[in-house]
């Protein structure tokens, strides 16, 4: 599992950055999550009271310096805390490329490259730990993954998004109970079970990342989750 010692200040760095990106600006984009023809698992984000412009100049100089604190703490292979899990890699990538910090080409750079390496054959975006079956967490690592690589807007990425949408669609678990729709750390343990914090990065990946789909040839099979089950 991952580290919540080592992996505390970089989660809080990075919630900061990436929460405090969207607070302060309109976001006029914000994703309704729908599943099937009915429920929202997450709608609209309501309109954003206007800040009083001091507290506006605080807020913004606290991201920044999140965001310094980031880029201060990437290693040289472009990665951040435990190389293991590329998901902790994801998160400030996801941050940095929502920013127009100075930094932000030479970080989000690096922090691409790094991903690039976790990528295997199976269309996944996570390490293999040997040993440790499960181990490399990959459902999560790669719907962080996905999210982080889909928010640059870079062309050459979205084949790799594409792969990565139909690593997390395969994995949905389609068993006859409880646990049915939903999604684990790893499908092929082969395990009967799934918990919410991995289907809610799952199914919120999918959501994020379904305009990689838009550019798939007409004959080609689009990846998607079955959403009545989720």
């Amino acid at each position: 599992m991952i580290s919540t010692r080592k992996s505390l200040p970089l989660s809080l760095a990075c919630i900061l950055a990436v929460g405090g990106m969207t607070g302060v600006a309109e976001d006029k984009d914000a994703v309704a999550v729908k599943h099937g023809a009915g429920g929202v698992i997450s709608g609209p984000a309501p309109t954003l009271a206007v800040l009083d412009p001091s507290l506006a100049r605080e807020t913004e100089a606290a991201i920044y310096k999140a965001l310094d604190w980031l880029a201060a703490n990437q290693r040289a292979d472009g990665s951040w805390s435990d190389a293991n899990y590329p998901a902790l890699t994801a998160l400030p990538l996801w941050a940095f490329s929502k920013s127009n910090h100075p930094r932000k080409k030479e970080v989000t750079d690096k922090a691409v490259r790094f991903l690039l390496s976790c990528v295997q054959s199976d269309g996944g975006i996570y390490r293999k730990i040997e040993g440790k079956p499960g181990g490399g967490l990959s459902n999560y690592n790669t719907a962080t993954s996905m999210i982080a690589l889909h928010s640059t807007g870079r062309e050459e990425l979205v084949p790799l998004v594409r792969k990565a949408r139909k690593f997390v669609a395969d994995s949905q678990y389609m068993g006859d109970d409880a646990y049915r729709g939903g999604l684990g750390y790893d499908a092929s343990t082969k395990r009967n079970y799934t918990d919410l914090m991995n289907s809610l990065f799952g199914f919120e990946a999918m959501r994020l990342t379904e305009g990689a789909e838009s550019q798939r040839k007409p004959d080609e099979k689009k990846a998607d989750l079955d959403w009545d089950a989720a």
